[in-house]
């Protein structure tokens, strides 16, 4: 089983492209919010469990999927104006990850996931179960929905109430990387 998640509509289409190339199952989870982008076609696939470096590992690499790739780049904006180094990378794919993934991380002294589905055995377990699998004993972090039941709003206050804001994002790395105060 393959999985994909693109972080924003217009990504959508080379995803389903892919699929439709495919000979197995592939489970795509798309972005709902957005405007509704129509690409000019043809839409070129792209390769399944590859993923994209956004921007190259410095002293964290953030690790993201979905909509929450938009949150890591936002928040490596934010970390960066504390003198924290933030690598994004567009993981694409939740299943399978992309092997180049571990070479990244290896370049950084911290990896951080995003995902905005629940934490308990999502996307950030299986980026530490791999990240081991590839001989690599990283301090993670995993930012994602805990197990429980979040209260009613918008996207973003739920958001903000779960820790997945840029804002939350970069407190929890700077307490991560042992720079709380963010000086």
């Amino acid at each position: 089983m393959v999985g994909g998640a693109p972080p924003r509509r217009v990504r959508l289409f080379p995803m389903i492209e892919t699929a439709l190339d495919h000979d197995g199952p592939i489970a795509i989870r798309y972005p709902k919010a957005g405007a509704a982008a129509i690409p000019s076609l043809p839409v070129e696939p792209i390769e399944i469990g590859e993923a994209q470096l956004i921007t190259p590992a410095g002293q964290v690499l953030m690790v993201a999927v979905g909509r929450m790739v938009e949150v890591a780049e936002k928040a490596a904006a934010g970390l960066a104006a504390h003198g924290v180094s933030a690598g994004v990378v567009n993981a694409r794919w939740v299943k399978p990850l992309d092997p180049r993934i571990a070479g990244w991380a290896a370049e950084a002294d911290h990896v951080v996931t995003l995902e905005d589905g629940v934490l308990n055995g999502g996307f950030g377990s299986a980026v530490m179960a791999f990240l081991a699998e590839h001989g690599l004993n990283k301090q993670v972090t995993r930012i994602g929905a805990p197990d429980e039941f979040l209260p009613f709003g918008s996207a973003s206050d739920v958001m903000a109430h779960a820790g997945m804001d840029p804002d939350s994002v970069v407190a929890r790395v700077l307490t991560a990387v042992g720079n709380p105060t963010g000086v």
